[in-house]
């Protein structure tokens, strides 16, 4: 109920949602975009023939979900535009439905950015272990095969993670008989992004290793796969380093940066291109 009336605040105090062709070119673009990458990734899951598949499937399903999420904000937001522009209807109520609508997606989105970032990291570092180990120990293949009981266990574990510090945390330490609690020091620390943002170092330097110093790898031999899972490495690399620069600037504290829905949308947005551009780029002939 809260937030429905901090979107109702929002939208009622706006001048009258002055409309703006860069609100809609941005919103309009967002929706094609998603589905262009989305037509393009979809042919993909067709080809995957890797041993790791059901990890990279895993990362396609959250895409999925990420892109169906983004189009319905984008969608309530195109078409309040719309009906404003060019129908006359009663502003409170189409003001109304659009706060209710705004709201459950952006509790939606908001629990999505709690647990996504985190399994896509570790996914990418449990992928990146796989081929260092396979190429590097051989006999050990067998215990980073990541059969999909050891995959759930682990996708269950950062997602109880990731709802404990995210969640349950700044929910006790409202409570004022709680507010000088231990556990309350970690309410400001945003450890989850810590956690993506070691993850990635880890793993992009596992693959700059192996491409620096294994002779076994030229990159002639890579298949689309392993290019793929490396650039979406590199990808998510960066963009974790510059989401951790911005956090730094801003203040881990702020509650605009932390409870602002423009910033979730973001990081949605970019994790899902992260997973769908490499998608496009070594499988356009396709």
């Amino acid at each position: 109920m809260q937030v429905f009336q901090t979107f109702q605040n929002l939208a009622t105090s706006h001048i009258d949602f002055e409309i703006t062709l860069l609100m809609v070119f941005a919103s309009t673009n967002s929706i094609v975009f998603i589905f262009y990458c989305r037509s393009w990734n979809h042919n993909k899951t067709h080809y995957l023939r890797h041993k790791s598949c059901h990890i990279l499937k895993i990362n396609h399903l959250m895409s999925l979900l990420m892109s169906i999420t983004l189009f319905l904000i984008n969608m309530n937001n195109v078409i309040v535009l719309i009906v404003i522009n060019g129908l006359n209807v009663n502003r409170k109520i189409l003001i109304t439905n659009w706060a209710i609508v705004q709201s459950i997606m952006a509790l939606i989105a908001h629990s999505q950015n709690t647990v996504f970032p985190n399994i896509f990291a570790v996914s990418m570092f449990l992928l990146a272990i796989q081929k260092v180990i396979s190429l590097k120990f051989p006999n050990f293949r067998s215990f980073v095969r990541f059969r999909p009981r050891c995959l759930a266990f682990i996708i269950i574990n950062s997602f109880i993670i990731s709802l404990v510090h995210k969640v349950a945390i700044p929910t006790i330490c409202s409570w004022k008989q709680y507010d000088n609690n231990i556990l309350c020091v970690l309410k400001n620390i945003d450890i989850s992004s810590m956690f993506s943002y070691f993850l990635s170092c880890a793993s992009i330097s596992i693959y700059g290793y192996l491409i620096l110093f294994v002779n076994d790898l030229p990159g002639k031999k890579y298949s689309s796969v392993s290019k793929t899972v490396i650039l979406q490495t590199f990808s998510n690399f960066l963009f974790q380093s510059m989401l951790y620069v911005i956090k730094r600037e801003i203040g881990t504290g702020s509650v605009i940066f932390q409870n602002s829905l423009a910033c979730t949308i973001m990081e949605l947005k970019f994790l899902a291109l992260i997973i769908y551009l490499p998608f496009i780029i070594f499988n356009c002939r396709k």
